[in-house]
């Protein structure tokens, strides 16, 4: 464990100043300005409808948009620049010939990504928290004067980031083991777009890319009072599938990157 203590604050310093820590804050940030300016307009509660609550049907709309398909992209880009700190100072050989187990410089990358999508997913809260502010005070009477319901978007953005950790581990291993940013930006293009058909279908948990999304709507329509006794088992099995498969993924993906001779 002390090896992998020291390959984790090893990749914490590499992240000091890069584009991954500002993305991390500044993509959920711009998800939900599209909301806040929508809402925040003379008019715009008409867009909420009365019998739904207004933090949540944010929140919900918020995550919908984020899940599926800013998420993915993100995890592609995070995951992207995470791994070409390293590519483009052509630092795999040193890295390598260090004096601690390969598994920990690998295991190190997946759990740094794996934070860095939670910190976005606690950012997103916060800015849909102060977008509600906001919209109140340039637009009150639209519902967002009512206490925020912490303990439902909880429950919202933490079923959709265990939905999210299959796809971190197959984009982590993508990232590690082709030097190429388009490579690992360009699957998580193309898996958006197919992720938006199979959603539709009855095999959705089938696909890694559209776990998240399918997980916020169930639990966004179990959390409204809706009947989702099947649908909402469902949701907690694609869950656990995520956190299952990102575990096998992150185990698979790093003993394949690590006997690699040279990355």
């Amino acid at each position: 464990m002390n090896y992998l203590a020291s390959a984790l604050r090893a990749e914490l310093l590499k992240l000091k100043r890069t584009l991954a820590v500002w993305l991390t804050l500044l993509v959920p940030a711009a998800v939900v300005m599209l909301f806040f300016i929508n809402y925040a307009r003379p008019g715009g509660g008409s867009l909420i409808p009365t019998y739904a609550n207004a933090w949540l049907w944010m929140a919900q709309n918020a995550l919908i948009m984020w899940s599926l398909i800013m998420l993915p992209l993100f995890v592609a880009l995070q995951t992207a620049l995470l791994s070409n700190l390293d590519h483009n100072a052509q630092a795999w050989k040193h890295l390598f010939a260090l004096p601690v187990p390969r598994w920990s410089i690998y295991a190190a990358k997946l759990i740094v990504g794996v934070a860095l999508i939670g910190v976005s997913m606690a950012a997103l809260v916060a800015w849909i928290f102060i977008a509600g502010i906001g919209i109140n005070a340039l637009n009150p009477g639209i519902g967002f004067e009512q206490p925020f319901p912490f303990g439902k978007v909880l429950i919202l953005i933490a079923g959709t980031y265990f939905a999210s950790w299959f796809i971190i581990a197959i984009q982590t291993w993508i990232a590690m083991r082709w030097h190429s940013f388009v490579v690992a930006v360009g699957v998580g293009i193309v898996a958006v777009f197919v992720s938006l058909i199979v959603s539709q279908s009855s095999l959705w948990w089938l696909f890694p890319w559209s776990l998240p999304g399918n997980v916020e709507n169930i639990l966004y329509r179990w959390l409204a009072g809706e009947a989702l006794v099947s649908p909402l088992n469902l949701a907690w099995r694609a869950i656990g599938l995520s956190i299952i498969g990102g575990i096998a993924a992150g185990i698979l993906g790093g003993r394949q990157v690590v006997q690699r001779d040279v990355l």
